[in-house]
């Protein structure tokens, strides 16, 4: 995933962002508790990096039987920032 890496980085994505997106594509949606394990940083700092992911546009945020899920956005989204 090295390409994705740098065309989130090319885009503006700090390396905790590029962790928590890529982290998010290899998981689908999934609570904090997974996604902090998927991408190694701490609770709290997950859930910041995935609320600026958010407001730039690029997670989506659900609740799901009481429990708060992030996902990532589908790939034509991420296309369109990229090449737009």
């Amino acid at each position: 995933m090295p390409r994705i890496a740098d065309a989130l980085t090319t885009i503006g994505l700090s390396p905790e962002e590029t962790g928590i997106f890529l982290a998010l594509t290899r998981l689908g949606a999934s609570p904090v508790s997974s996604i902090e394990r998927e991408a190694g940083v701490p609770r709290a700092r997950a859930i910041a990096v995935l609320e600026e992911l958010r407001d730039k546009g690029l997670t989506l945020e659900t609740v799901d039987d009481g429990v708060r899920q992030y996902a990532a956005v589908a790939p034509d989204r991420l296309h369109g920032l990229l090449t737009g």
